[in-house]
């Protein structure tokens, strides 16, 4: 069936099964559509299912600075089916091929990271076999930094002296984790994107890696080198990063409402979505998705 011309109106639909003709790909994200973080939405499982015995291959993104095993895993580990996906593509990931292809930084490594972590243990995991990459501890020893992901807490400022050092001696920031904020049950937690946002108002150089930037919806195109990019769907909760990474792809995309922007959706009749949807595409200066869905399913 040939695909319709977006009409610059989203398409409101109850569930996914209503555009099975649309697409032979499907690129979730994953916290805010899979999962929250804890737990799967109630649908989502059933949704892989659907598109699966479609025929539809399934392809999760998402900005996590982990590698995509251990994101398979924590799917799983959500009572999702896991088998049901063709490839996860993290964020993470595409960061460690790069610094393995020596593309990252200039001049030849070993290269010097000092490191900003959810957890302890989290770099060390992340690099694997990588042997190219040294982590230090300070600052004035370091080649780069770079944000996988933030500790527990509700403020920013404790990374204000780093970054100033950093810029002191012009050091660039790898960013592999863009979000602003994640969705937690009941809450959304600070992310690294917000202190990499940080850096660049004080001007200094970022390299970001993940949604909504090209690199990885390339790393997913790759995967299907005869799909015409409109045959791509992404679903996703962030107008920010997966509407508007989408559409720089050429991908359709489907907006999800159940994610981090709930709050805009709460206590609005029905006949509001399209409005709201309209007021959002416009802060982020993308066009309206091509269809939204309340919750994946």
């Amino acid at each position: 069936m040939a695909s319709k011309e977006h009409t610059g109106v989203t398409l409101l639909l109850n569930s996914v099964s209503e555009i099975l003709t649309q697409f032979d790909v499907a690129v979730l994200d994953q916290y805010g559509v899979l999962h929250n973080g804890v737990e799967a939405y109630p649908n989502a499982d059933s949704a892989l299912r659907v598109l699966a015995n479609a025929g539809v291959s399934m392809v999760v993104v998402s900005n996590s600075g982990k590698r995509a095993d251990f994101n398979r895993q924590r799917i799983a580990s959500r009572g999702l089916t896991a088998d049901l996906i063709t490839s996860v593509v993290t964020s993470g990931e595409i960061l460690w091929e790069d610094f393995a292809q020596e593309t990252v930084l200039s001049g030849p490594g070993p290269w010097k990271l000092l490191s900003i972590n959810g957890a302890a243990g989290d770099a060390e995991a992340w690099r694997a076999e990588l042997t190219s990459l040294i982590f230090v501890e300070e600052v004035s020893e370091a080649d780069a930094v770079v944000l996988m992901g933030l500790p527990d807490g509700d403020s920013f400022d404790e990374f204000t002296p780093m970054l100033r050092a950093a810029y002191q001696r012009r050091l660039p920031v790898i960013c592999s984790n863009p979000d602003r904020r994640s969705p937690a049950p009941g809450q959304f937690v600070r992310s690294p994107g917000n202190v990499a946002a940080m850096y660049e108002d004080m001007g200094g150089t970022v390299l970001w890696y993940g949604k909504p930037y090209p690199r990885i919806y390339e790393a997913v195109r790759s995967q299907f080198p005869e799909v015409s990019r409109d045959r791509f769907l992404m679903v996703g909760d962030s107008v920010e990063h997966d509407v508007q990474g989408a559409q720089g792809a050429g991908f359709r995309s489907l907006f999800v409402r159940n994610g981090i922007h709930l709050s805009d959706f709460e206590d609005i009749p029905d006949t509001e979505i399209t409005t709201v949807i309209d007021s959002l595409s416009t802060q982020y200066e993308v066009r309206p998705p091509d269809y939204s869905i309340a919750e994946f399913g």
